[in-house]
């Protein structure tokens, strides 16, 4: 499993990263987004019609990467690319096709890359040498731009049932003529996926709000969510923005709205408003909703005397997700009604949780007035709860993503102690012990896991981190040693952090010659932006 704390972490605390509200896009921005979005979305049904056809032919084409992609006026190329260690490609088959005729595919005899694809084949060789044997699991939609060179889109792969996941992915651009011309533009981290049906949950025929989520480095929609719309078919997704929504239709257009009352929220409860009503008791939202997980709880609703009500779940893909069932309100006598202006016969309602919330449990009459009784049917579309330990290893990891460490921790130690072997497992228990300033717990768990697992860079990042935090500076230094090594050479954020860490540990071992020198190489690897070059930036007299 990825990490997800960097290990630039000594100058976090006063390094936050400021988050501005954007403007509105314009008709314009709107109209190239949607433009690109259905480009992308026409690669993605190109490339899945070549591996149907590959499927007869080579079996051995699931595991290839994403074809170079050229939509010509006259025809439509897909070549699949093998890069060797050097990162020299090598062309393993090219499918071609009339533009739009995906049920005619004809393979082409093509042993070069035409001139015109080489700033794409350079784009994806990067790609493939950064992401190793992930690049099988997901769409690298490689495409080439009016002003030279190129922009490579990493999207999910449509799972085994055909849905399309939406999730984690990146935008690579390619840029000649700058200084710098890699740069890499996050878009989303959880995953959430699209089935042509529509999501889990969502009634059947449902064509309002399929997917609402809200960007974690992006304040706006992109293309790869319009991508998404219109390859799911059956569902519209809503990007959530700090004053209103953008939908992109499974069509292919974007249009901005504005919240609606008794919408969403993100589940930020706070202290109960209103008057006890005769015989009943005014909610108190003084509870976690994790302590009622798989449960209905209440909302605050939009206004005083209306309450939304929602199930916190955990969808072991893509992480603890609020499942919001709809809005009600009490009559003077406490019993619930049902707001009919919120209306989830059209509609269903997830939002991807990045915190706890307080929320209230819904009281069994409640319930019973709601017609809630019982275990909340839509989680039969999800995967049972399991006591597996794959299932609690995912458990601890999406706890670790969300900041809940305490709980991670009480479901990982029992585990570790049964599994110690477990892949993975040893990084999400010394990150939650680490996150809880507990470096001293996390140190032998991890000098046992990179004694079997020596190449791993993650737990041998985590261990010197451990030694730092713990104040063992001299096994820092030599952990970090064998760590730095292991970052790929164009990751230059990570070694610019891992850099840092370790001139901070030569500094407490008051070798000051070695923390300038390795203060030098954390500056020069610094992305533009990075924490590391904020931290410089604003310390101009900051050695050397």
């Amino acid at each position: 499993m990825p990490p997800l704390r960097p290990a630039f972490a000594l100058l976090a605390a006063i390094l936050p990263l400021a988050s501005q509200a954007a403007p509105s896009l314009t008709p314009a921005q709107l109209t190239a987004l949607s433009l690109r979005g259905r480009d992308l979305a026409m690669r993605v049904k190109l490339e899945d019609a070549c591996r149907a056809f590959l499927a007869r032919s080579a079996p051995s084409a699931r595991e290839w990467a994403s074809p170079i992609i050229s939509l010509g006026p006259d025809r439509w190329t897909a070549t699949f690319l093998q890069v060797d260690a050097l990162g020299s490609p090598k062309v393993l088959r090219t499918l071609t096709c009339a533009p739009g005729q995906l049920e005619a595919l004809t393979p082409l005899d093509r042993p070069d890359i035409p001139i015109a694809e080489k700033s794409q084949v350079l784009l994806v060789a990067r790609a493939l040498r950064q992401l190793g044997s992930a690049s099988a699991t997901a769409y690298l939609v490689s495409v080439p731009e009016p002003g030279g060179g190129a922009t490579l889109y990493r999207m999910s792969r449509r799972n085994t049932a055909g849905a399309v996941v939406l999730g984690q992915d990146f935008i690579l651009t390619h840029r000649p003529s700058t200084p710098l011309p890699f740069k890499l533009t996050p878009l989303h981290r959880a995953l959430w996926t699209l089935s042509d049906e529509g999501m889990p949950g969502t009634p059947a025929g449902a064509k309002a709000v399929g997917l609402m989520h809200s960007h974690l480095d992006l304040a706006d929609p992109s293309e790869v969510d319009v991508a998404a719309a219109i390859l799911s078919g059956a569902v519209d997704v809503f990007v959530m923005v700090k004053d209103g929504l953008y939908k992109c239709s499974s069509d292919g257009t974007i249009t901005r709205t504005e919240r609606q009352a008794g919408g969403p929220n993100q589940g930020r409860g706070g202290p109960a408003e209103g008057e006890d009503l005769p015989g009943f008791r005014a909610f108190a939202f003084d509870r976690k909703a994790f302590d009622h997980e798989n449960r209905w709880v209440v909302l605050p609703g939009s206004g005083k005397g209306s309450y939304l009500f929602a199930c916190v779940y955990l969808d072991e893909q893509a992480g603890f997700t609020s499942h919001l069932g709809g809005a009600f309100r009490l009559d003077p006598e406490g019993r619930a009604i049902l707001d009919p202006t919120f209306d989830t016969s059209k509609a269903s309602f997830k939002i991807r949780l990045q915190k706890d919330f307080f929320a209230a449990p819904l009281p069994e009459g409640i319930a019973k007035d709601l017609g809630l009784e019982g275990r909340p049917a839509f989680r039969a579309a999800y995967v049972p709860d399991q006591a597996t330990a794959e299932h609690l290893l995912r458990r601890g990891f999406h706890l670790n993503h969300i900041g809940e460490c305490e709980r991670a921790v009480q479901v990982l130690e029992p585990l570790f102690r049964s599994q110690p072997t477990l892949k993975g497992l040893a990084f999400e228990l010394a990150f939650a012990y680490n996150a809880l300033n507990q470096a001293g717990k996390a140190v032998p768990v991890l000098e046992d896991g990179v004694k079997r697992n020596p190449e791993d860079p993650w737990l041998a990042r985590e261990l010197a981190y451990s030694y730092l935090h713990s104040g063992r500076y001299r096994e820092a230094v030599g952990a970090y040693g064998r760590s730095i090594p292991l970052i790929a050479s164009d990751n230059l954020q990570e070694r610019s952090e891992q850099a840092m860490n370790l001139a901070m540990a030569h500094q407490q071992l008051g070798e000051l010659g070695e923390r300038d020198a390795w203060f030098a190489k954390a500056k020069a690897w610094a992305p533009p932006g990075s924490p590391v070059a904020q931290y410089f930036a604003k310390q101009p007299q900051a050695k050397p």
